[in-house]
Parts: structure tokens; sequence; C-alpha cells
């Protein structure tokens, strides 16, 4: 269910749909405006949008870096996940194998057996 919220941030009223609880959301634009206001801080030139810019770019830089960080992760569990089955393969091959043997031992063990 969407929910409807208004949100200041900065001095600016933005209204909102969510699917988030009002906690989440104020909780997000309160670190909105904290990171915006850290850049204006930061930066005695910057005005309030410039600001807000820059802390774009920044939470941008860190998706990204996060986002690469999932992928490769991703791409570890694949890698992962192929060693397993490729493991799995040998297990029954084994298997297979050891069954084959058992069987020929067993045959032995009876040829033997009649020989005498």
């Amino acid at each position: 269910m969407d929910n409807r919220y208004m949100l200041n941030i900065c001095g600016t009223n933005i209204g909102v749909i969510s699917n988030e609880t009002e906690q989440d959301v104020m909780n997000l634009a309160k670190k909105a405006e904290d990171l915006i206001m850290d850049v204006k801080k930061s930066c005695e030139f910057a005005n309030l949008e410039m600001s807000a810019i820059v802390a774009i770019m920044t939470l941008l830089e860190e998706f990204n870096e996060m986002k690469k960080s999932v992928e490769d992760n991703r791409n570890t569990q694949r890698s992962d996940l192929f060693e397993i089955e490729k493991y799995k393969n040998l297990y029954e091959q084994t298997k297979v194998e050891v069954e084959t043997l058992r069987r020929e031992l067993d045959l032995l063990r009876s040829n033997k057996r009649i020989i005498k």
C-alpha cells in the first residue's frame, strides 16, 4: 500500500509516496538533510542546490560501490555453486565406480569359491 508523506528537507517541502513506514521515511529525510547540510558546511560558497547535487553524487558513488560489491558476491556465489556441482558430480561418479568395484570383487570371491 502506498503511503503519502509531506517532508521538509532543508526548508523545502516535498510530497513523497512510499511503501515504507512514516518513521522510515522521516529517518531517510533526516539523513538526506544532514548530508546536504554537512556538504554545505564544508564548502562555504556552496548554496543549497549545489550542496544537494554534491550529496546526490556522493550517494550515487556509494550506491555504485555497493552494487559492484553485490555483483562481485553474486559472481563468487555462482562460482561456488559451480564448484559444488562439480564435486557433487565427482561424488556420484565415485559412488558408481565403488559399486562396480564391489560387484567385481564379489564376483571374484564367488569364482574363487567355485574353483576350490
